[in-house]
């Protein structure tokens, strides 16, 4: 991270990650009621969805224990530009562009490619957790984006999910 200040402060990246946490449980959630007729598919973006939730969760508990001063302290022009990218990205229509199993992966893969798990990653680093709670909440996340680098082993290669209309 750069160290030029933006004029935003930690309690605003709190508020708009957890915003962000929250639309991308909705896109899974989505996702599966898309796939309700493939009970493994739907289960598989409906544990996305509710691992979406804890994240969103975990940081409402961080932004709690966060101290006044700490949550009024400026965050770097990056990071909060990064999260700005992230909003857009949720802000755009994901599902509409979807027509089969392929296309949702795609677009799954866009959104976890996206800056959304660094900036969680930033929040649950700082220093407001001990190490081991830290480590807990981040093999949590890692657990997280290994479940949908797992998608082409459960779910078959790209052929396959192109034939997979939804």
């Amino acid at each position: 991270m750069g160290e030029t200040l933006s004029r935003h402060i930690l309690s605003e990246l709190f508020r708009q990650m957890i915003d962000h946490e929250t639309e991308a449980a909705k896109f899974y959630a989505e996702l599966a009621l898309m796939c309700s007729f493939l009970p493994e598919v739907s289960d598989f973006w409906g544990a996305m969805s509710a691992d979406e939730l804890e994240h969103q969760e975990t940081l409402q508990k961080l932004q709690q224990l966060a101290t006044p001063t700490q949550l009024s302290r400026n965050v770097e022009v990056q990071l909060w530009d990064k999260v700005n990218q992230i909003g857009q990205i949720l802000e755009s229509d994901l599902i509409s562009p979807i027509s089969n199993l392929e296309d949702a992966y795609i677009i799954a893969k866009d959104l976890e490619a996206s800056e959304i798990n660094m900036v969680f990653e930033y929040l649950v680093n700082g220093s407001l957790l001990s190490g081991n709670e830290s480590a807990a909440i981040i093999k949590n996340l890692m657990q997280h984006q290994f479940r949908l680098m797992s998608f082409n082993e459960v779910f078959g290669d790209k052929e396959k999910r192109l034939k997979i209309s939804l």
